[in-house]
């Protein structure tokens, strides 16, 4: 595991003058990430609850038939999701030190969806710290497309033949 974090810290933190910003808002998002999911899963009775309620249920009254498990099955789903989002964000970490203009193409495309679906996020029936957790990464991701599109980062991932 420390070799892990070693490796993350010299691709992102200490990357490529040019990509280092880009590097350091992923690790930046990657905390975040695992911050959402353990928050997620320390609160995860109160989310499920608050869910209910927006949904017209009484968590305390009767519910029809696994309606309080489809809750927690979809929130457990999420929580995975954002773990392996948290993976994704090591891979993309280690993209920065490539000079693959392909690779290049694939950090804008995912941050772009990355964007899109934590709007959408936004817009689910969670309560409001998730909100916050969800728009501070939409800023994050937001970044990291504007800092994807700066020159010097476009340069750093064009190779030159020799």
């Amino acid at each position: 595991m420390r070799e892990f974090f070693v490796r993350l810290y010299q691709d992102g933190w200490q990357a490529d003058g040019a990509v280092r910003p880009v590097g350091r808002l992923l690790i930046v998002a990657m905390s975040l990430a695992v911050l959402s999911s353990v928050l997620s899963l320390v609160f995860v009775r109160i989310i499920v609850e608050f869910q209910l309620r927006r949904s017209g249920y009484d968590p305390d009254g009767a519910l029809p038939p696994y309606t309080k498990e489809a809750f927690y099955v979809a929130d457990c789903v999420r929580i995975v999701t954002v773990l392996a989002i948290f993976a994704n964000y090591a891979r993309l970490i280690r993209w920065l030190g490539t000079q693959n203009k392909s690779k290049y193409r694939s950090l804008l495309v995912i941050s772009v969806i990355t964007v899109v679906a934590y709007c959408y996020l936004l817009t689910t029936s969670y309560p409001l710290w998730v909100h916050v957790i969800q728009a501070v990464q939409v800023v994050v991701m937001f970044m990291v497309f504007v800092l994807l599109n700066r020159k010097s980062v476009r340069d750093h991932f064009t190779v030159t033949a020799t």
